[in-house]
């Protein structure tokens, strides 16, 4: 006998479509419209409507023939967006399987308001790959042994990539570099003289920045991933590369004077300069040069420069570019 449900994970894209669904129509302010979308006469009240209730908008919205199939994975999806604190569990319906009621009651910040990051918690690290590997440049270059060398960026703007000063100052980028799968030509190269902080300059042409990309200083102890291109023995060719961990310490200064905090995410050759991304989809800072000490087997630390500081050294050598950092506004 076949199986009714379908168990079958739903990728990444069709997690985001639904998300968005889910707001929508949970949310008090499209209750009429809702109503009527699964065949209900509005009367007036706005009462939480049930996941059967949403299954059926589905079933109108998406062209969904049997939503009840799905049943299971959709629920799932709801309960993250519960624990995350997207939707609101308002009482319970008799839908056994899933019987909670919803409301979507999230406010915005100007900056939640570009795009779609604010659901990173529900959708969790799989969606900060999809959403930001558009973003990253995967910087090439020869150092002055002649040895091909690599870093990471972040697209800031559509001339603008946020790296790591060692990586244009350890390297001569080669003069063109692929951005957003096009072939972009470099203008200049900036490092700041004493922060760890650089940015390359593109000449003008078709790059899509991401209006939603936020910016935060780290917390103690909350989860963050690196995202880049670190070196693979053996491989063909650079791969996007994603490592967990936790932030172990907002702030210390080294002896160089360099101000950085700690993370415990694993970061290669090659992961320098790019992104150190919160599970709330926030960049906390760019990953920079370990810790550790010469002739010594101890695991090293791994440091990463701070949001403020990133802020601070972008201020002095391209005072034209601001960071958007959330203040919550």
């Amino acid at each position: 006998m076949p199986r009714y449900s379908k168990l079958a994970p739903f990728n990444i894209e069709e997690k985001l479509v639904l998300a968005k669904q889910a707001c929508i129509f949970f949310s008090p302010m499209q209750h009429e419209k809702m109503c009527i979308t699964i065949g209900r006469t509005p009367n007036g009240k706005i009462i939480p409507f049930s996941v059967y209730d949403f299954l059926q908008h589905l079933k109108s919205e998406l062209n969904i023939p049997e939503p009840l199939q799905y049943q299971y994975r959709i629920k799932n999806l709801l309960d993250s967006m519960e624990q995350a604190g997207i939707l609101n569990a308002i009482g319970q319906s008799n839908f056994v399987t899933a019987p909670n009621n919803y409301y979507f009651l999230k406010e915005f910040t100007e900056l939640e308001k570009k795009g779609y990051l604010w659901l990173a918690p529900a959708l969790g690290p799989e969606f900060l790959i999809y959403h930001y590997k558009k973003s990253l440049v995967h910087i090439l270059g020869f150092t002055k042994d002649g040895d091909e060398h690599a870093g990471t960026g972040l697209l800031l703007d559509e001339t603008t990539i946020l790296t790591c000063a060692h990586v244009i100052t350890d390297m001569k980028p080669y003069g063109t570099q692929i951005v957003q799968g096009v072939e972009r030509s470099i203008e200049r190269t900036i490092a700041h003289h004493s922060i760890d902080v650089g940015i390359i300059k593109l000449t003008k042409g078709e790059c899509r920045p991401d209006p939603a990309i936020t910016f935060r200083n780290p917390t103690s102890a909350e989860r963050v991933y690196t995202l880049g291109f670190p070196r693979i023995p053996l491989s063909r060719d650079p791969a996007l590369i994603i490592q967990s961990g936790e932030v172990a310490c907002e702030y210390i200064r080294t002896i160089h004077n360099d101000e950085v905090f700690l993370y415990s995410a694993i970061a290669r050759p090659g992961n320098s300069g790019g992104p150190i991304i919160s599970s709330s989809g926030h960049i906390v800072g760019i990953v920079t040069h370990d810790l550790s000490y010469k002739d010594c087997d101890d695991a090293p630390f791994y440091a990463g420069i701070p949001t403020s500081i990133i802020a601070k050294a972008l201020s002095e050598i391209a005072p034209d570019i601001v960071l958007p950092i959330e203040d919550y506004e």
